[in-house]
């Protein structure tokens, strides 16, 4: 077990024992934060639903637009739960406002994805606005484990769909490649590396790998799927590596993050595959959304897209080359 992991789960026990369950509950998202596996989920929802228990929900959107709310713990299955009904009342999909308001106002918080998952199976999911909204919260949260009710969707989708569908299909590769951290094994020799320079990326569970290196701020990565790119953004190296190098598959996109840098992310990428390059562009404003420098190369600014325009929007400047 890492260090860090460790602390924070010893810290939240004794928070329990205090019974200061607020502060336990806080600890734990950190702690799924530095490793997001499932018996971390498991605390979490079972403490944040017992802290919950009574308490109304919030109304959407008026009370949770409030600065008051989003203070504390239990503010976010208030909304969730308003969220659920709402959902049951009409037996529709038809949240993308309001999952848009929860993709900005919270952080990234696994309680979400049960709400996802159920939203996932209504009648409308497959409409655009709605698909598109729910990839972007399975990017933004990590995707689920368990795939097979967005299989279920993807089966259910029109065969005309084009970049809506492959996003969708992108949050499906990567709860289908997750592989559970062995929380026992996750020091090594290894774990006191700073620096770290690989030379290929074809290896499952990497992203996990790099993870358990508590001290590594230097990382370059070669010939690195989306998807992997993707993982590492939704795990602590994106507030961890203080310099970031990957190239995509077959030269297709490259991406450099310098943390503390006027512009702190540079990308390139090429026509024929922006739209599958586009959520990565919204991943890396994980690392920072400072600023993006970038150059498109054979049209690909033009062949984006929505997508495209979604991600650029991350990043508070957008500098063209």
């Amino acid at each position: 077990m890492s260090h860090l992991l460790r602390e924070l789960l010893g810290r939240a026990q004794e928070a329990l024992t205090r019974r200061e369950d607020d502060a336990a509950l806080t600890l734990l998202l950190e702690a799924w934060n530095a490793c997001r596996a499932e018996p971390v989920i498991a605390l979490i929802e079972q403490l944040s639903d017992h802290l919950a228990t009574g308490l109304a929900f919030f109304e959407v959107p008026v009370r949770w637009m409030l600065e008051e709310v989003r203070g504390h713990p239990t503010d976010l299955p208030r909304v969730l739960g308003e969220l659920r009904e709402r959902a049951a009342r009409r037996s529709r999909c038809a949240f993308s406002t309001d999952l848009d308001r929860l993709r900005r106002w919270w952080p990234a918080d696994p309680r979400i994805i049960p709400l996802l998952l159920a939203l996932v199976r209504l009648p409308g999911a497959e409409t655009p606005a709605e698909l598109n909204m729910l990839s972007s919260l399975f990017m933004y949260v990590g995707a689920p484990y368990d795939v097979e009710p967005l299989r279920e969707l993807k089966a259910r989708l029109p065969s005309t769909q084009g970049a809506e569908v492959e996003r969708f299909d992108l949050a499906i590769r990567l709860g289908a490649r997750w592989v559970p951290p062995e929380l026992a094994s996750l020091l090594s020799a290894n774990s006191s590396v700073r620096r770290l320079e690989l030379k290929s990326s074809f290896e499952d569970g990497l992203a996990d790998a790099l993870t358990a290196l508590p001290h590594l701020t230097w990382l370059t990565i070669p010939h690195a799927s989306t998807d992997l790119f993707i993982r590492c953004a939704h795990s602590r190296l994106a507030s961890q590596l203080e310099y970031f190098k990957v190239s995509g598959e077959e030269g297709s996109w490259r991406l450099e993050v310098t943390r503390g840098a006027e512009v702190p992310i540079r990308a390139s990428v090429s026509g024929p595959h922006v739209q599958q390059v586009a959520p990565v562009l919204l991943a890396a404003a994980r690392f920072s959304s400072q600023g993006l420098r970038i150059e498109f190369r054979e049209g690909a600014e033009e062949k984006g897209g929505a997508p495209l325009r979604e991600a650029l929007a991350a990043h508070a400047r957008v500098i063209r080359e």
